[in-house]
């Protein structure tokens, strides 16, 4: 089993390696998420944002439906932290969101090297420029980033520039 250091694993948590093939190398932009019983919308969600990152890092929080069982059989899929155990009051898993997301974030930085991540949830799409125009960050990008890549900042950006604009 793969371990941890500042966030311990709690009883009932274990980190799994699923696509060994990711894990080893440098990737340019990873994805990371957090998951309870999505099996119904998760291969689309992870089809659709494998096409823009390289690999992607899942917490599952006690799922009760196909929803391991999908991660695990994703390509884009490099770990898993699954937890058996559900947090049944409402205010202590508030706290345990938290100490997952810690945990999904040093999971991530411990197994895999990158430049950029990418939080996502099962249920939203990004959406924006695809054609990454007008973006400063296009030219402090390395020429070897996808083009895929690309339009996920670039939407990304666009995404934060009008949440900026409202405010």
């Amino acid at each position: 089993m793969l371990g941890t250091s500042s966030w311990q694993l709690r009883d009932g948590e274990q980190i799994t390696a699923c696509n060994r093939n990711l894990l080893g190398h440098r990737h340019f932009l990873i994805g990371i998420t957090r998951v309870r019983n999505e099996a119904l919308i998760l291969r689309d969600t992870l089809d659709y944002v494998g096409k823009h990152v390289d690999a992607i890092v899942a917490y599952d929080d006690a799922s009760t439906d196909r929803t391991l069982e999908i991660l695990g059989g994703h390509p884009k899929v490099a770990l898993i932290v699954a937890n058996r155990s559900w947090e049944a009051d409402i205010e202590a898993r508030r706290i345990a969101e938290g100490r997952h997301r810690g945990l999904l974030l040093q999971t991530a930085r411990e197994h895999l090297q990158f430049d950029w991540m990418f939080c996502f949830d099962a249920d939203e799409r990004v959406t924006g420029d695809p054609t990454f125009a007008e973006n400063p960050l296009k030219a402090a990008l390395p020429p070897s980033t996808s083009s895929s890549s690309r339009r996920l900042l670039a939407s990304a950006r666009t995404a934060l520039s009008s949440l900026t604009r409202s405010t």
